[in-house]
């Protein structure tokens, strides 16, 4: 898809000006405010994450398993950040997808931060290193789910406002649910024979707190 210079520089100007706008030019609607100001009740419900503002201090790790009742301790999670760290000396510990050399780590899901300067134990002088930066991961919602696909009598299902939801209830007894997920961000709590927790809670929308 081409773009003219025209159309370039116009959306380069609005993007310019909403990016200098103070955050309290910016209301924050509730999902019924939404639904009433578009008047489209087939509103997509999406979850993002800006990761360039990410420090790896783990409290979205912490408050992912107050909310929705997972464990505390690992391997139990649903949420959780990995620590990236890019070598200048072609050392490497895992290959990128992009082919970079790195060091990837996430101790107890990142749940406790990271303010160790170790990597993995091992201590990396600052010169060797190019880069370093934090991936939160967690559920994507997909568009065309693995983890539906897999899942049986409707233990895995989309609402009508686009959010995939698992019934816990109906979902025991089949992990292939956790296995089908790509990214792995769909955790088994072997105690209940069942998933971890639920995708973009349910409570917060209707108490009107997302």
């Amino acid at each position: 898809m081409s773009t003219s210079r025209r159309d370039f520089l116009k959306n380069t100007f609005k993007t310019t000006l909403a990016s200098a706008l103070p955050l309290s030019a910016f209301k924050m609607l509730s999902p019924a405010e939404l639904k009433a100001s578009t008047g489209d009740s087939s509103i997509r419900w999406i979850f993002l994450v800006d990761t360039q503002k990410c420090v790896g201090c783990g409290l979205c790790v912490k408050a992912c398993k107050l909310e929705n009742e997972v464990p505390y301790d690992p391997p139990i999670t649903r949420t959780w950040v990995e620590r990236y760290v890019v070598l200048k000396n072609g050392q490497t510990h895992i290959k990128t997808p992009l082919g970079g050399n790195a060091f990837i780590e996430s101790p107890f899901g990142g749940r406790d931060g990271y303010t160790d300067s170790k990597i993995e134990g091992r201590d990396i002088p600052p010169g060797q290193i190019a880069k370093g930066f934090f991936v939160p991961k967690l559920c994507n919602q997909c568009d065309k789910p693995d983890c539906l696909k897999a899942a049986e009598d409707g233990a895995v299902y989309r609402r009508p406002d686009g959010i995939i939801m698992i019934d816990p209830v109906k979902a025991k007894g089949q992990k292939q649910i956790t296995t089908a997920c790509p990214y792995r961000v769909i955790t088994w709590n072997e105690a209940l024979d069942s998933i971890a927790a639920r995708l973009l809670e349910r409570r917060r929308r209707k108490g009107g707190r997302s």
